[in-house]
């Protein structure tokens, strides 16, 4: 919870911009000293790391229906990631021939 939100809570202040009043100043000094954690984020230190499945690339192509090859690099226009990380069941792609066009995964 921000300090707005808090704030507005307690009626203090109006959701929005603007600047706080004596009193809401003052009810925020009062908050932190009764040990109301207001305003602090908690930000994870743990990395994310990902990994292109091991079955997808670089054993397997995509293939538009009329069986132009598209790069794997590509980004799937249904889920905005690349086609080898792709899970959305329905990948998209630009294909060379123009447009955009639903390809099939395959195994070399």
């Amino acid at each position: 919870m921000n300090e707005r939100e808090y704030l507005v809570s307690k009626g203090l202040a109006k959701p929005g911009r603007g600047r706080f009043s004596a009193a809401a100043k003052a009810e925020l000094v009062r908050a932190r000293a009764a040990g109301i954690k207001i305003g602090e984020s908690v930000q994870s230190t743990e990395k994310v790391v990902l990994e292109i499945p091991a079955e997808t690339w670089p054993n397997h192509r995509a293939v538009t229906a009329d069986g132009t090859e598209v790069s794997m690099k590509n980004a799937c226009f249904s889920c905005s990631v690349s086609l080898s990380w792709c899970e959305c069941g329905n990948p998209r792609a630009l294909s060379r021939t123009g447009g955009y066009q639903e390809v099939s995964i395959v195994p070399l």
